[in-house]
């Protein structure tokens, strides 16, 4: 009986020793003793303490921050607290399945999946070209870097763990709404300090604000298309979880709209005409109406209550558009560098990645390899500002990275998911898990369109969390988890 009083005490005093010469590593000690002291008790428990983190704190670099800022980059050594936090789920339930204390009911270590082939061919093909990385004489840090491809492979051991937990449709139903509420939590603390003019509290924790915000911004897009869906489709949704789901649409569209951010708009976008041409035509123009008359009344309300920063916000965001609208209008190299925005950067890093690629088409230059910038470094264009790792273009970058190999790969993983989802929503009976998946799906085609203007599925933990999060609960919510059980021929 006195061993757990020992091992306890000895934890203790290594997390103050470990406190005393870094608090970093200290408070990391004493968040990771912790978390498997939740783990022990409720396996469960680690998915909801991965979504609280994933959604809470910031993530991704910003022109105030860089990405050893935020708190995910806590760790001990170079083994970051996201990766202890889903490793180490995976670690304490294959411990209870070894044991026979089987958390699921299934007989497999995972539950099998429609996905499960383009999935493990796409990580397999990942510590894959790392190795290949290495041999073209990459640095060690930059071919296994955490925001090269790990936290990519994290995502994807998080779906697997999250499909074969989820067991049945109420758990998934438990994650999502604790995923909704957390978001809502989320993106009106963001609003708020933004409305009020100040950074906040710990704002290299919590965040301040949506303005130039990547990741955070990504997630309210899914967040707000699934929220959006259920008001559309779901007849069975509860006055209270009803409201809740209005107040996520509001919060994330304002945060969406106000942050200055092209990509989270035209993810938003391509979300909402994925789930208008779900609609009959005259739903289309009911709802079309509505939200004008909405978007109206809103900015009529702020100007007579003389709350102007949000029009300040939205304005600002809509005069990005407009070096489009001139570059649309006058498509000549000199007037693409005279524009006063990012616009020139973009186009010209999709040359330069090109340009790059198409040295080593076949298997790329591994992780770790660079781009060789030329027209990006271009007066006016501000390419000598931005890393020489990655393309502003998910498919470039994979290329660069894996080739024409691992864009393949790539790409049969975004087939297979695109053709499941167009099957499996119209054979969900449940209105509201139809919607959620609907939600989830419309997010999806919205993020195949923000993966033009930025690597989103690598650098930075959470957005492929929240991606693989969104998959496995299509997954859970649109079939039963699938038993492999032994056939036994008897004669």
């Amino acid at each position: 009986m006195k061993l757990p009083y020992l091992v306890i005490s000895f934890l203790v005093l290594t997390a103050v020793g470990l406190t005393g010469l870094d608090l970093r590593a200290g408070l990391t000690f004493a968040l990771v003793c912790l978390y498997f002291a939740a783990l022990a008790v409720h396996l469960e428990s680690g998915i909801y303490i991965i979504l609280a983190a994933v959604v809470i704190f910031i993530d991704g670099w910003a022109p105030e921050r860089t990405y050893e800022d935020v708190v995910f980059h806590l760790g001990l050594g170079r083994v970051y607290i996201m990766e202890i936090a889903v490793y180490g789920l995976l670690l304490i339930y294959a411990i209870k399945r070894i044991l026979g204390w089987n958390p699921v009911s299934q007989k497999a270590f995972f539950c099998s999946t429609p996905l499960d082939r383009p999935i493990i061919v796409f990580a397999a093909l990942l510590p894959v070209f790392a190795f290949y990385g290495l041999l073209r004489g990459n640095t060690l840090q930059d071919a296994i870097g955490y925001i090269e491809w790990r936290c990519l492979f994290l995502a994807i051991v998080f779906y697997f763990l999250l499909v074969t937990l989820a067991d049945t449709h109420a758990k998934a139903m438990r994650y999502f709404w604790w995923f909704m509420v957390l978001v809502a939590s989320k993106a009106s603390y963001s609003l708020l300090i933004f409305l009020l003019g100040t950074r906040g509290p710990f704002p290299d924790v919590f965040g301040s604000g949506p303005v130039d915000e990547g990741p955070e911004n990504y997630m309210f897009v899914f967040a707000a298309l699934a929220a959006v869906s259920l008001l559309l489709f779901a007849r069975e949704l509860s006055k209270g979880k009803r409201t809740l789901v209005w107040l996520i649409v509001i919060v994330t569209v304002i945060n969406v709209l106000v942050s200055e951010k092209r990509t989270p708009q035209l993810g938003l976008m391509v979300g909402l005409i994925v789930l208008a041409s779900r609609l009959k035509f005259k739903q289309v123009l009911k709802v079309g109406f509505a939200t004008a008359f909405a978007v109206l009344a809103y900015l009529a309300g702020t100007s007579v209550l003389g709350m102007n920063k949000e029009s300040q916000a939205i304005g600002a965001s809509s005069s990005r558009y407009e070096e489009v609208v001139q570059f649309i209008r006058d498509p000549q190299p000199q007037q693409l560098l005279n524009l006063n925005g990012t616009l020139a950067f973009h186009l010209l890093d999709f040359v330069d990645g090109w340009n790059t690629v198409k040295q080593r088409p076949i298997l790329g230059y591994g992780f770790g390899g660079q781009l060789e910038r030329e027209f990006t470094l271009l007066p006016n264009v501000g390419g000598e500002f931005v890393t020489l790792g990655m393309v502003h273009d998910q498919y470039l970058t994979l290329w660069l990275k894996m080739g024409l190999v691992g864009l393949c790969a790539y790409i049969w993983l975004l087939f297979s998911l695109f053709r499941f989802g167009a099957r499996s929503v119209p054979r969900i009976s449940s209105t509201l898990e139809r919607a959620i998946v609907l939600g989830f799906y419309s997010a999806l085609w919205g993020d195949l369109a923000m993966e033009l203007w930025g690597p989103i599925w690598i650098g930075n933990t959470k957005f492929p969390l929240i991606i693989f999060f969104s998959v496995g609960l299509m997954i859970r919510l649109s079939s039963p988890c699938q038993r492999k059980v032994d056939i036994t021929v008897e004669g």
